[in-house]
């Protein structure tokens, strides 16, 4: 499988040429969340998305309200997956949108709990907007300032792919925790071979 991933686009023209240039390659598209600034031009990027001729799984970071993205989703048959899932092709995609401040989230340690209920014979892709604590994506000025709930629940799962967003000092950075591999794919995005 082929996704083609990307995340922080804060409604820039430039990184949305550079997602379309891309799509063609990939079996299925993940937005990390940010896809606006603070909800500008959040129709005409979610409508732009819509035209791609692939699945669109998108979740809220912290420039988006949940219920304005799962409108504004439904409305250009893109998959909101705040709390939700997606299957394709023996993969499990988990989405949780939002935040990207806290240092614990009881509502993702939560939903950490309803992907344990999911049959482990898929491979499971967790999509968030922040990072979690302790990974080379979530360093700025050498403080991790991820999310322990999210490090928790990854550790505790071991998804074979985590993507995720919101530290821009740290697009294109990749790390590994065992066997899963973790991603800030950056706002011109980045196409994942699994």
């Amino acid at each position: 499988m082929k996704i083609l991933a990307f995340t922080d686009l804060h409604a820039s023209r430039t990184h949305l040429k550079a997602i379309y240039k891309k799509a063609d390659k990939a079996d299925i598209i993940v937005c990390c969340g940010d896809f606006s600034v603070f909800e500008s031009e959040a129709e005409r990027i979610l409508a732009m998305l819509g035209k791609l001729k692939k699945p669109v799984l998108i979740i809220h970071g912290n420039h988006e309200s949940e219920e304005y993205t799962k409108k504004v989703a439904e409305q250009n048959n893109l998959t909101f997956l705040h709390k939700a899932f997606f299957e394709q092709d023996g993969y499990v995609f988990a989405g949780f949108g939002g935040g990207g401040f806290s240092i614990q989230d009881p509502e993702f340690e939560q939903f950490g709990h309803t992907i344990q209920l999911y049959p482990k014979k898929k491979k499971l892709i967790l999509i968030s907007h922040g990072p979690p604590k302790g990974c080379n994506q979530d360093l700025i000025d050498k403080d991790h300032v991820g999310c322990k709930s999210r490090r928790d629940i990854i550790k505790k799962l071991k998804p074979d792919l985590v993507l995720f967003g919101h530290i821009h000092e740290t697009f294109h950075v990749h790390d590994r925790w065992d066997s899963t591999l973790l991603i800030n794919p950056g706002p011109d995005g980045e196409l994942i071979e699994l």
